[in-house]
């Protein structure tokens, strides 16, 4: 079962830079553009996400939005305290409607809050300096479930959608972590320990901190302008293809 413990860490990052930064400090995210938008953002889903669990089944999203007279940082601490009290006193597998068709089950939610607090901290630290590193907050086991959840939930929901092959198979190298995983043309995926060196493999092979790794599936980190974070072994048409494939929507 997943813990909250990564996601009661993150949604504090979260208040306190809320509490500091400038609501109209641009952030480097196109739907949310403003660390004002980015914090509204987070506490509206999870206000949502809140009803979701109790709920266990949908809901409009635009109904938990925060009311006007509610200070930015007060909504997020409200709807992060209301989200983690749900999720810790809720059974994770009792019945739940999820997103992307996944489990339907309260656990879900657990790991997939845990991420897109996660995403939305590096986002919101963009105001403040660029090209940020993985949240500290985030543990090295809650890393590792953004890829499970990228592989098992995010990656099949594309190509149920429909996605473009890649030209070319793509390895991912977490070397901090000695974990790969091997993305086929058709976007099928094989995840396993670090034998030896991937160099005869034939893919595009890039190699990174696994926090690094997290940052490039979630379109935060370009590998191509950190040549001192991420190393690209061989040609890169597959890489390049992969990072500009959408298969978050």
């Amino acid at each position: 079962m997943t813990s909250l413990t990564d996601l009661i860490a993150t949604n504090r990052a979260f208040s306190d830079l809320a509490d500091r930064v400038d609501a109209d400090a641009p952030v480097h995210n196109e739907t949310w553009p403003t660390a004002g938008a980015m914090i509204d953002h987070l506490g509206n889903i999870q206000a949502w996400v809140t009803h979701l669990v109790q709920a266990g089944v949908p809901a409009d999203r635009k109904q938990y939005e925060r009311p006007a007279n509610l200070e930015r940082a007060d909504w997020l601490r409200q709807t992060g305290d209301a989200l983690v009290e749900t999720l810790e006193t809720t059974d994770p597998a009792r019945a739940c409607w999820t997103l992307w068709d996944a489990e339907p089950v309260v656990a879900f939610w657990r790991r997939r809050m845990t991420n897109e607090a996660a995403k939305h901290l590096w986002d919101l630290r963009t105001a403040v300096g660029p090209e940020p590193l993985m949240p500290a907050e985030v543990s090295p086991a809650a890393r590792a479930g953004v890829m499970d959840e990228f592989v098992d939930v995010l990656v099949p929901a594309a190509r149920r959608r429909g996605i473009d092959p890649l030209p070319r198979d793509v390895l991912l190298v977490a070397e901090d972590l000695g974990q790969t995983w091997h993305f086929s043309r058709d976007w099928e995926v094989t995840a396993g320990p670090l034998a030896g060196t991937p160099s005869t493999v034939d893919a595009d092979i890039m190699r990174a901190d696994l926090g690094d790794i997290v940052l490039f599936v979630w379109q935060r980190a370009d590998p191509w302008k950190l040549p001192n974070r991420f190393q690209i072994d061989g040609s890169d048409a597959a890489l390049r293809a992969f990072a500009r494939t959408p298969i978050h929507l």
